[in-house]
């Protein structure tokens, strides 16, 4: 019953999304591949502790949050949505964010656990989301992938932001997001706006407790 409430309130079924990414991805084919490879280099940056992939690597999702906020909200779900303008205008105060991160430079240590474990969030996000859709008999079309849709975007910059910069004030957005996206994807039955809470839940469980130790790593 809590499940129909909910739905009721949202101007758009799980159908109607799952049709509207399908119709985003053939829009914006094939530069989910671009978005791909740059994302790869952050998680090899991530890992490696490669200097200039390291220090470019909020850049690269600066640029996946404004086109998700821009491009996928403002032009795209707001078809569906009006309140995507508002979703639009967050995912780019992200991107300004992360802009803002890049142009300061500072990181807060990272010990050897939460890189790895972040670095897991960026591979699942990358790999594994796109695997849980065509499992769960999802049209390839319709495949919410990390960089071009939020779901999967918001789940890898949790993951970098666990294993590679610890900033506490790039937090607060993706939690928001996930939030919202669980609750919506719940409703509607849209598995891939699920994912991104309880990941980043554990993440900043993780991130927290391992705080203590990261200066002697």
């Amino acid at each position: 019953m809590l499940k129909a409430a909910v739905a009721d309130y949202i101007p758009y079924t799980g159908e109607a999304l799952r049709a509207l990414v399908g119709t985003y991805n053939a829009a914006i084919w094939p530069l989910q591949f671009g978005f791909l490879a740059a994302l790869l280099a952050v998680i090899i940056g991530t890992g490696g502790r490669v200097g200039t992939l390291c220090r470019l690597a909020p850049l690269v999702l600066a640029a996946c949050w404004a086109w998700c906020g821009l491009v996928f909200y403002q032009r795209h779900f707001a078809l569906l949505d009006w309140s995507a303008h508002h979703a639009g205008w967050l995912f780019c105060g992200q991107a300004a964010l992360l802009v803002l991160a890049a142009a300061t430079g500072t990181t807060v240590p990272q010990n050897r656990i939460t890189r790895i474990v972040g670095m897991v969030v960026m591979l699942f996000a990358l790999g594994a989301v796109p695997l849980i859709q065509w499992l769960s008999g999802l049209p390839l079309e319709t495949f919410a992938l990390a960089g071009v849709t939020p779901a999967a975007t918001v789940l890898f910059t949790a993951g970098w932001l666990a294993g590679g910069s610890g900033r506490w004030w790039l937090w607060p957005v993706p939690f928001a997001w996930s939030l919202y996206g669980f609750v919506t994807g719940w409703a509607l039955g849209y598995s891939p706006d699920m994912l991104p809470l309880p990941v980043i839940v554990i993440l900043l469980v993780i991130v927290f407790l391992r705080r203590p130790a990261a200066a002697n790593s």
